[in-house]
This record gives structure tokens, C-alpha cells and sequence, in this order.
């Protein structure tokens, strides 16, 4: 006797047991913790708003970059390759190796020392 094999018709939605009426307890209907609802919304609207700051920071950081690259011959570059520019004790640096962009405060600098 020759076996069919049976192929699974993939195209079909899988089907799903309905919900039973009057069943309750552990594992049979969905918890419903409003603390939950909540601090899930509070965190969604966090995240979407850090999202959103991430593809604007990205956006200033590569201006930054690209005028610090138009204005490389004005600057020059430090013997390390960076182009280097400081205004009101703020240090922004381009590094060539991974074009890495730093802006960071040089009166902190000067606050870790004492």
C-alpha cells in the first residue's frame, strides 16, 4: 500500500477556538490590570517622542558635519586628522577614522579637574 503524503495548505487562516461562554479564571480569559494600561501608554508616548528626537539629532549632527567639512580649509585639521572648531567654551571635533562627530562642553572639562 502506497502512503500520500499530505501537504498543508498554507493559504488558509489557521483556525482558532472560539472563547467559551461562562468559563472564567486563571489562564482562560484575558487579565485586565489598568496600572499596566497606563504605564504601557505613558511608555509608548515616551518612546515615540525619543524616536523622533533620535531622527533629529541625526539630522543637525550630519548639517554639522557637512559645514564643518565645507569649512575644513579655514580650520585646518589637529595632528591627530581631526577637524577641530571651539566657540563659547564648546569643542566640536570631526574624527577621520569613523567620522565621528564630538561636541562636548569645555567648561565641564575644566570642573572634573578640581
Amino acid at each position: 500500500m502506497k502512503e500520500e503524503a499530505t501537504i498543508l495548505d498554507l493559504t488558509q487562516e489557521p483556525t482558532k477556538q472560539p472563547d467559551l461562554d461562562g468559563m472564567t479564571g486563571p489562564g482562560v480569559e484575558k487579565p485586565s490590570i489598568p496600572e499596566i494600561d497606563k504605564a504601557a501608554a505613558a511608555y509608548v508616548l515616551i518612546r515615540d517622542k525619543r524616536i523622533s528626537l533620535t531622527m533629529k539629532e541625526v539630522e543637525a549632527r550630519e548639517k554639522v558635519i557637512a559645514l564643518l567639512r565645507s569649512h575644513e580649509e579655514e580650520l585646518g585639521r589637529a595632528p591627530n586628522g581631526a577637524i577641530r572648531y571651539e566657540y563659547d567654551e564648546i569643542l566640536v571635533e570631526l574624527t577621520p577614522t569613523k567620522e565621528k562627530l564630538r561636541v562636548k562642553s569645555l567648561a565641564d572639562d575644566d570642573q572634573e579637574g578640581e
